[in-house]
């Protein structure tokens, strides 16, 4: 099994259920997880691989022109469009919400979903 891992991409985004959050971008932090069997180790070749630069490149185009209301709706549509890939058997999506809350760091939500058969 290979796990490849994008850290802390941050993408700014129309985000939240209250009038406050509607009115401006903000910024959203994203660690993804993707497993695979499926990756040929022997060949130093991007196309037997995933390309995680793509995956980057497509969640931020996703996530920039995206106008949800929960991070955990977000998180989910991200992690089936990560699943379209026949190379990725399971995928975990964690976002992180800086100054969601009061006197936390942050709010997040972690979701894992595997490709079903």
């Amino acid at each position: 099994m290979v796990k490849i891992y994008i850290v802390d991409l941050s993408v700014m985004c129309l985000i939240g259920i209250y009038p406050e959050e509607r009115t401006k971008k903000q910024k959203l932090i994203f660690n993804i997880e993707i497993n695979s069997s499926s990756i040929d180790h022997s060949k130093d070749d991007i196309a037997k691989t995933i390309d995680y630069s793509k995956i980057e490149n497509d969640i931020v185009l996703f996530v920039e022109n995206s106008n949800f209301f929960l991070i955990e709706t977000l998180a989910n549509e991200i992690a089936n469009n990560i699943l379209k890939d026949c190379r990725v058997e399971l995928v975990r999506v964690r976002i992180d919400k800086p100054e969601a809350l009061k006197y936390s760091m942050s709010a997040a939500i972690e979701i894992e979903k595997r490709k079903s058969n």
